[in-house]
């Protein structure tokens, strides 16, 4: 008396929707896997082998444009006859070089990422397999897109699911998954077959639009950088140009000091 009949198609319907949610389940994995972990490591790897050099250069390449234009402002003062103010000249660089050391400190910021992220404890390949299973499991019980109607502290629970899966966190994800492995799925089985087609055609909308992030993710930084990570020719490559740009930097700078040693040497302008 007990026993649910379910017609045939109903009951394929039903399994047809499962399987679209594993397979939600599955490319959200995926997804966050490649945004929270991949592409980290890629942009940190990247910035300890490339990255210092890169810096180094933009860091010459930006003291080659102050320069540039200290000895565009020293001029125009001397084509003014104006008194030269060497201490006024450097606080107007200060204010027009703003961005440029705003860039320097974001880039030295993702350094200091990198160090960071680099000391992290490492996972052993049992552990990390045990972390991207439990959290395909919480992916498949606490995901807002699989569980839109979810309470407030099922949706906070996944978020510290998310942060722990990003910090590589393994007791923090046994501990979420204790709490959550008795969660019933949302479909149950008195769902009616128009309830089930629309549920269908959200889990496939959704499947499209998390595939099309991933590759997004794919061909944009810092996912692009592994290109240089990948292929020692191509590292060598990157390195050597960023070489060629210092040099030419270097040499640019030596041209500007000599300009304004020029400039500022000559005996019938008064500098402060």
């Amino acid at each position: 008396m007990n026993n649910i009949i379910e017609f045939p198609d109903y009951k394929a319907l039903k399994e047809e929707v499962d399987q679209l949610r594993k397979n939600l389940a599955d490319v959200v994995v995926q997804r966050d896997e490649l945004k929270h972990i991949a592409c980290k490591n890629i942009e940190a790897q990247y910035m300890l082998e490339i990255g210092t050099f890169e810096y180094k250069a933009y860091q010459t390449y930006c003291d080659y444009l102050r320069l540039r234009r200290k000895t565009e402002l020293i001029q125009a003062r001397k084509n003014r006859d104006e008194l030269i103010i060497l201490d006024e000249i450097e606080k107007q660089l200060d204010l027009e070089f703003k961005n440029y050391q705003k860039k320097l400190n974001e880039q030295l910021n993702k350094m200091n990422a990198a160090l960071k992220r680099n000391q992290m404890r490492v996972l052993s390949q049992d552990d990390s397999k045990e972390l991207k299973d439990l959290y395909r499991k919480i992916v498949k019980a606490l995901h807002p897109d699989l569980h839109p109607k979810q309470a407030r502290q099922m949706k906070e629970l996944f978020i510290n699911a998310v942060y722990a899966y990003e910090n590589g966190n393994l007791d923090d994800m046994r501990v979420i998954y204790e709490l959550i492995r008795q969660t019933d799925p949302d479909i149950p089985a008195k769902d009616s077959m128009q309830m089930l087609k629309k549920e269908k055609e959200r889990l496939q909308t959704m499947i499209q639009d998390i595939e099309a992030q991933i590759n997004t993710i794919k061909q944009t930084y810092p996912y692009i950088l592994l290109k240089y990570l990948d292929s020692e020719v191509e590292k060598h490559k990157k390195l050597d140009e960023i070489a060629a740009l210092q040099k030419s930097y270097e040499e640019a700078i030596k041209t500007q000091n000599e300009r304004i040693a020029a400039l500022v040497g000559d005996k019938k302008w008064e500098i402060l």
